[in-house]
């Protein structure tokens, strides 16, 4: 259940000690209310478009306030004097402010302020992706650079269409399932987000091993490369789904927190369009689409409904055996035929429909046939039967070739991330 508070009749004063370059603080920002009994320090702890509130409650004594204000490194926090709109969660929150862009993310401390220790850096982005190539099948990072990575992301994400709006060249890739190192193959084959545009269509966790590898990695990819790699959401980004096949208890495992992956799976969008012609989503249509603006109008962040226009998007499958819509076998959303996608090519002028949420043994299948231009892609190789993995390379004018690979070998692990790793400077 989520409540609204007006913050506006209390003012934050913010006294800040000293600055420097890059937006990190020397000494201590000194945090207090004029309407309320409180004094906090508060921490620099990340550049971020944004922050989010982690936890908030009714009557804190003392608050470790973290506050970032852009990812331009030349610009730095002079003061703040302005009210707050707070939206307040049940189990957490954000606490936004519009005017200055500043959006401050806010734990509990249990101990008394003068034991508050002295402020660290921000975490810089390429030794946050070291570490996860460096660790992966281990504890991966650590739960405080989960935290800034989680809120680093959730900030772009948040700026982002329910609907994307891409442009070829783009490699498309379909579910990873865990399987980190087929993604490192992707990536030494085609590059980092810097020599290659990227279009992930979800199920990025459970079933596979490094589930926590993947999630971290992509997140920091979109830190460094917001405008060249693009994630949508699939059926397991959701609590609800990921808590009973294996990332909940591969984030216990790491020592990481479940909820955080989560709260950022809530925002993520749903669909893409590339070059106005290609319709990319992970599961498939339905019924009750009608206009592309009733996906645009859905709220987030939010989980994945159990029913209705949503949930088929990320759910349902097709059906060469029938011709318009029938039930599913996954007890949940529905099937479509090859009716269906002909209407929707006719009806909104698309030309291409790209598609995940199926293992096919090929790594990609146009279930309708060739004639028809709707692509199931699985990214994730040795998933079931010993599929082949595949990604779809769209050029600039969305004439298409698929990259398809088997299970790599122990060796093939170590080369891809050593190659990685120097390519990359990391």
């Amino acid at each position: 259940m989520i409540t609204e508070t007006n913050l506006s009749n209390i003012f934050w004063r913010i006294n800040v000690d000293e600055l420097v370059q890059n937006g990190v603080l020397v000494k201590n920002i000194i945090f207090k209310s004029q309407n309320y009994n409180l004094e906090a320090q508060i921490q620099a702890e990340s550049i971020v478009f944004g922050l989010r509130c982690l936890k908030i409650l009714k009557k804190p004594s003392n608050i470790i306030l973290s506050i970032s204000e852009g990812f331009d490194n030349s610009r730095q926090i002079i003061g703040v004097f302005r009210s707050l709109n707070q939206i307040l969660y049940a189990n957490g929150g954000f606490c936004y402010e519009k005017e200055s862009n500043l959006l401050f993310s806010i734990t509990i401390a249990e101990f008394p302020l003068s034991n508050i220790g002295p402020l660290t850096k921000a975490y810089d982005v390429d030794t946050v992706i070291r570490i996860i190539l460096k660790n992966a099948n281990a504890k991966t990072i650590s739960k405080d650079k989960q935290s800034w990575l989680c809120s680093a992301a959730y900030s772009f994400f948040e700026k982002e269409s329910v609907i994307l709006r891409l442009k070829a060249p783009i490699t498309v890739v379909g579910d990873l399932h865990g399987n980190f190192y087929d993604l490192l193959r992707i990536f030494s084959v085609f590059g980092f987000p810097d020599r290659n545009n990227y279009l992930f269509l979800g199920d990025y966790v459970d079933r596979g091993e490094n589930s926590v590898d993947i999630i971290c990695l992509l997140f920091a990819l979109k830190i460094k490369y917001p405008n060249n790699i693009y994630l949508i959401r699939g059926n397991h980004e959701s609590r609800i789904i990921n808590r009973d096949y294996g990332f909940k208890a591969e984030c216990k495992q790491k020592g990481l927190c479940f909820s955080n992956f989560n709260e950022v799976f809530d925002m993520l969008p749903i669909a893409a369009i590339i070059n106005e012609k290609a319709f990319c989503v992970h599961g498939g249509l339905s019924p009750a689409l009608t206009r592309l603006d009733q996906i645009e109008s859905f709220e987030r962040p939010s989980d994945i409904p159990m029913e209705g226009l949503f949930n088929d998007l990320l759910w349902s499958d097709p059906n060469c055996r029938i011709a318009h819509y029938g039930p599913s076998n996954r007890d949940t959303s529905v099937t479509y035929g090859k009716c269906v996608v002909q209407d929707f090519f006719s009806k909104f002028g698309f030309e291409l429909f790209i598609r995940a949420h199926e293992s096919v043994s090929n790594g990609y299948e146009f279930p309708f046939g060739h004639e028809i231009q709707f692509v199931t892609l699985f990214s994730a190789s040795n998933y079931f039967n010993q599929n082949l993995g595949s990604v779809m390379v769209l050029d600039q004018s969305l004439q298409y070739s698929f990259f398809t690979y088997d299970s790599p070998t122990e060796l093939e692990k170590i080369q891809f991330r050593d190659n990685i790793i120097k390519t990359n400077l990391l």
